[in-house]
């Protein structure tokens, strides 16, 4: 969902690899300018799979089984390609960059859209500049006070490959609200009237970062004069676990031209770099615009306008966890201002009456028919001995894992815990087709007597993101 509406030369092409292999490579001329000395490693290919990487996040690159290519082409403004993936459903993938997957779209374009249009009371008028695959259409078109939809896309090709392949994302244009315009957003928002609209949503740049060219051009003014008092912008912007992101610094050099509200919100899209991907949002001077608490819900178990299924990812409680940052991004903020409220980790880590938590995961990922020194050690615990246990010694609970099926050690674990005491052990993704959130709560519950919720976190180089919690 980057580049999909900037004249900028693109940085790759789509090529086959070797041996059959398809990558995302760099041009011939851009080769000298992303390697910076000689003897470099060279962009990894495996033959069957489709390889991304990027000097935005040196280090690593990202690889999809490809099943089959079902489109490659090139219009007058960028390279593009579909392919059917084994792990995501079918891939676009434009100038070498993977923008969206079947599987994980949900999660961005949802949040890309409601947390500013469910931040504000009845909007009306929306413009979007970018997202010609269509998503963010389907998803303001939920909205029932819109009465117009203006979208900015100069690749009149792009769109017609989505309606092509993705169907269901491009559905966003049989809205009759929706107003196509080929044109290059920044000259659309030169033209605009003033205080026109109620929200513009931007989809069409590389992620926001305090360096991003967008804040050496006009780009950010227009916008706030095109917007009503306390209308809202929403714009990708990087993830938190690039190095390139100053968040403070971004709200900072944001605020200079928005004079409302500035925040950040980050969600999962597991198929983009570090599994990660932030919001920029801000208002315009003029009623007051909390955007961390919406205002104006969405019925998330009915689908409207032309969606033709339910929200799969929003709701209102992933709304305001979304502005909820990780300490380590939150301390840069409260650091940078200068904060009273200092968090002192030790001094403030309540850990029950005894100070100990047991470490019950000493050892190996192993077999769990497999003896190993936790098990063992949790079967000589005197009873009601912790306050708490931390179980990381096996693989991802499920419905179907193992240590369920062992319940001599799960109550071995309970009798080691006080009565209303935790248990904490990693779970299953919730992007993984295997989970079954559920099954797994209900076969917890047969053990644990107390409460069994799930929580998840980000752990990009992880497949999966999780944490199951047992009271």
């Amino acid at each position: 969902m980057k580049n999909t509406n900037v004249m900028f030369p693109p940085s790759y092409a789509i090529s086959n690899g070797t041996n059959g292999g398809i990558s995302a490579v760099p041009h011939t001329d851009a080769k000298e300018e992303i390697s910076k000395e000689p003897g470099d490693p060279v962009h990894p290919e495996i033959p069957g799979w489709f390889s991304e990487h990027c000097p935005v996040w040196p280090g690593e690159a990202h690889f999809l089984k490809v099943e089959k290519v079902l489109f490659e082409g090139k219009s007058e403004f960028q390279s593009m390609m579909v392919f059917k993936s084994s792990a995501y459903g079918k891939v676009f993938v434009l100038d070498g960059a993977l923008q969206l997957t079947e599987k994980d779209e949900c999660s961005y374009q949802e949040m890309m859209t409601h947390l500013p249009l469910c931040s504000i009371p009845n909007p009306k008028k929306v413009l979007l500049i970018g997202g010609g695959d269509g998503g963010i259409l389907r998803e303001i078109s939920r909205h029932s006070s819109v009465e117009q939809i203006d979208i900015c896309e100069i690749d009149t090709m792009l769109i017609d490959v989505y309606k092509t392949f993705f169907p269901d994302i491009a559905i966003g244009y049989e809205d009759p609200r929706v107003r196509l315009n080929v044109i290059d957003g920044t000259l659309f928002l030169d033209s605009a009237p003033r205080d026109t609209y109620d929200a513009i949503i931007v989809d069409c740049f590389d992620p926001m970062r305090p360096d991003h060219e967008l804040f050496e051009s006009p780009f950010f003014e227009l916008i706030s004069k095109a917007l009503r008092p306390g209308g809202v912008l929403c714009i990708q912007a990087e993830s938190i676990w690039f190095k390139s992101l100053d968040i403070e610094e971004l709200l900072t050099i944001s605020r200079e031209t928005f004079k409302g509200t500035v925040d950040y919100a980050w969600t999962i899209v597991p198929a983009y770099p570090s599994g990660v991907i932030g919001f920029l949002l801000c208002s315009t001077e003029g009623p007051y615009v909390d955007f961390r608490n919406p205002i104006n819900p969405i019925d998330t178990e009915k689908a409207f306008g032309v969606a033709n299924k339910p929200l799969k990812f929003y709701n209102s409680e992933v709304h305001s966890a979304s502005f909820c940052l990780p300490s380590f991004a939150k301390k840069v903020i409260d650091t940078k201002a200068e904060s009273s409220t200092i968090v002192d980790e030790e001094n403030n880590l309540k850990i029950g009456q005894n100070g100990v938590f047991a470490d019950v995961a000493a050892g190996w990922y192993t077999d769990f028919s497999t003896a190993c020194p936790g098990i063992s050690f949790m079967k000589s615990v005197p009873e009601g001995t912790y306050d708490a246990i931390i179980l990381d010694a096996f693989q991802g609970m499920g419905p179907d894992a193992d240590i369920v099926g062992d319940k001599s050690f799960l109550e071995s674990v309970i009798k080691g815990l006080r009565p209303g005491d935790v248990v904490s052990t990693p779970a299953e993704s919730l992007r993984l087709s295997n989970f079954v959130m559920a099954d797994t709560i209900a076969n917890c519950r047969k053990i644990f007597k107390g409460s069994v919720n799930y929580a998840w976190t980000s752990v990009p180089c992880y497949p999966r993101q999780y944490l199951l919690k047992i009271n």
